[in-house]
């Protein structure tokens, strides 16, 4: 989304895949968890190519974050529910907090901001856990993405969750 501030033209606005894996492969990801999830964005429509006819993606694809790829970012920061909602279909790497979610929404009355915590905490975790290293320079967007996932995190830990054991069913009368 950085670069298209900068972009003096569209071209501009976009990327080499291989000039994006350059960025990662100094995080230390794997190639192909890189290509795994490159794969699985542009499957859902996050990114999209310079060229619309392009079906996969190879290193001089040309690549950007889509419209429907910055809503996505956007409504994480801007809407509870949105976040409840993407808790309940997001692969997480700890089954503890996948578990937790899962049961939270089981209930009868879920706690949609407990679910919010659980995954936004789990993320955080997973993200600290797996990149390391210091959000400064080419990486200065880490720390970006860290410091709204922490605001949105801060924000929905402020309102109290509230338990309600004289809630009813509903019934017709």
């Amino acid at each position: 989304m950085n670069i298209d501030d900068h972009a003096s033209n569209t071209r501009d606005k976009f990327l080499r895949t291989s000039e994006l894996w350059s960025v990662f492969s100094a995080l230390l990801i794997p190639r192909e968890t890189f290509r795994h999830f490159m794969d699985r964005l542009f499957g859902k429509g996050l990114i999209e190519c310079y060229d619309p006819s392009e079906k996969s993606l190879n290193d001089e694809t040309l690549l950007r974050i889509s419209p429907a790829g910055a809503a996505h970012y956007k409504l994480t920061l801007s809407d509870n529910v949105y976040i409840s909602q993407m808790a309940l279909v997001t692969l997480l790497e700890s089954e503890t907090i996948a578990l937790e979610i899962r049961s939270e929404a089981q209930k009868e009355h879920p706690g949609w901001l407990k679910i919010c915590r659980l995954v936004l905490t789990g993320l955080t975790e997973e993200d600290r856990k797996l990149i390391q290293i210091s959000p400064t320079g080419l990486f200065a967007f880490i720390g970006a993405v860290r410091s709204d996932l922490d605001k949105i995190l801060e924000q929905v830990s402020r309102r109290p969750v509230t338990e309600r054991p004289d809630a009813r069913p509903y019934s017709k009368q």
